[in-house]
């Protein structure tokens, strides 16, 4: 295998990326990839991954308490999530989603779900989720279909305009 250094360039960029903008077992599996690449790499490409020519920061806002790893599970099981919102108007009860896409943007974390209570798709941010657990109940459709719905729907983060999830 063989890299140009602008693609090891890019790589690194991407590597920064996740290991500041995720969470720790995403940063650790950043390390341990960077590695193995560098094993691969030739002799006189090696430095391309340690030149520090760009830098990506850490988000702004404070990092929310849910673990975006058992996220990722749910995403890769296509389990259910039962959540519970902090948000001012939102049911406090536990409610029922299928969780399809976690995004990141603008420094700010999303998930995208088919909501069960209601029938409907939402994006919600995570620092408004207070509780978010995986049940072992999968959901029963296919998560890239969801996903293909959901995009034509163009749905907002649920309190950009004031409407709560």
């Amino acid at each position: 295998m063989s890299f140009t250094e602008e693609e090891v360039q890019a790589l690194m960029i991407g590597a920064q990326w996740v290991s500041r903008q995720t969470d720790d077992k995403f940063a650790f599996a950043v390390k341990n990839a960077l590695a193995k690449i560098s094993a691969v790499l030739p002799v006189e490409m090696r430095p391309t991954l340690e030149d520090e020519t760009f830098y990506i920061s850490k988000p702004l806002s404070v990092a929310t308490t849910i673990d975006l790893s058992e996220i990722r599970r749910a995403l890769r099981d296509q389990c259910k999530l039962s959540i519970t919102l902090s948000i001012e108007h939102a049911p406090k009860d536990p409610q029922v989603i299928w969780p399809i896409m976690l995004g990141f943007i603008e420094s700010r974390r999303h998930l995208a779900a088919w909501c069960e209570g209601d029938s409907r798709y939402r994006v919600i941010d995570m620092d408004d989720i207070a509780q978010a657990q995986v049940l072992t109940e999968r959901y029963t459709r296919n998560r890239r279909q969801l996903i293909k719905e959901w995009r034509a729907l163009e749905i907002l983060p649920c309190n950009v305009r004031g409407e709560t999830c």
